[in-house]
């Protein structure tokens, strides 16, 4: 019959090779970093994207008041817009695949894919409007980037900020701040309230130039449209920081 002492040393030595073991464990998972999940690693080729989409906005605006800029661009704005078409087409079976990931992560599948959706559209429309402002006479040029505030610098900040921010929570998963110069397509608007008004005529209406003129308005504006619904799904998902009360003057 064993004695007292040698059950205290059994349960002794067998708690002391558990901690052992347990540490060993620990030492060998260490070494090993842990797999960044698919849901993460779509979040950061989305926020990619987006910063591309924000550089082709800046690119945009640079070039806005030369016109000849603008020309010798068109090559190669159209190989980034198909290069950004492929990236996120590409993301189209990792997305699809969300459904099978187990995580905790705020982009899942619904999520990822109505942003994939919002930066095609950015995409295209940034294109058009690059694209297209190029075949303007300079008349129509200027009337466009009043009547949109295009280079209002206030405008201009707000909609970079936008893209930042925006970038930001998907490559990170930080909550928004509650206060966003949103929505940019009324603060587009109010920029160029004092764009002059015109009655459209059956005229204008065949004018090839005053059409795309139109088509470069509404293309303009959907991109500013779509940012604003890409802070609303993020809000949505991440939810917001720095909550400031809407009484508050800011």
């Amino acid at each position: 019959m064993p004695s007292n002492t040698d059950s205290a040393w059994q349960v002794f030595w067998r708690r002391t090779l558990l901690v052992i073991i347990g540490f060993g464990t620990g030492f060998l998972v260490s070494l090993f970093p842990w797999p960044t999940s698919q849901s993460r690693t779509i979040a950061k080729a989305l926020s990619e994207v987006l910063h591309a989409e924000a550089d082709h906005y800046a690119l945009l605006l640079t070039s806005w008041n030369h016109l000849e800029d603008d020309v010798r661009l068109i090559p190669a704005v159209e190989g980034v817009a198909l290069h950004l078409a492929e990236v996120l087409a590409q993301l189209h079976s990792p997305i699809e695949n969300l459904s099978f990931e187990f995580s905790s992560s705020a982009f899942d599948k619904k999520t990822c894919t109505k942003i994939k959706s919002s930066l095609e559209q950015i995409n295209r429309n940034l294109t058009i409007v690059h694209i297209l402002g190029a075949s303007l006479p300079k008349e129509l040029r200027d009337r466009f980037a009043k009547a949109t505030g295009l280079l209002h610098h206030r405008t201009t900040a707000d909609i970079m900020v936008t893209f930042s921010v925006i970038e930001q929570a998907l490559k990170t998963g930080d909550a928004l701040p509650s206060r966003m110069p949103t929505p940019l397509v009324v603060r587009s608007l109010e920029h160029g309230k004092n764009a002059d008004m015109v009655t459209l005529t059956k005229n204008m209406l065949r004018d090839r130039q005053f059409r795309i003129y139109a088509v470069m308005v509404g293309s303009y504006m959907g991109v500013l449209s779509l940012l604003d619904e890409l802070v609303l799904i993020l809000k949505e998902e991440l939810g917001e920081a720095y909550v400031v009360p809407q009484e508050v003057e800011v």
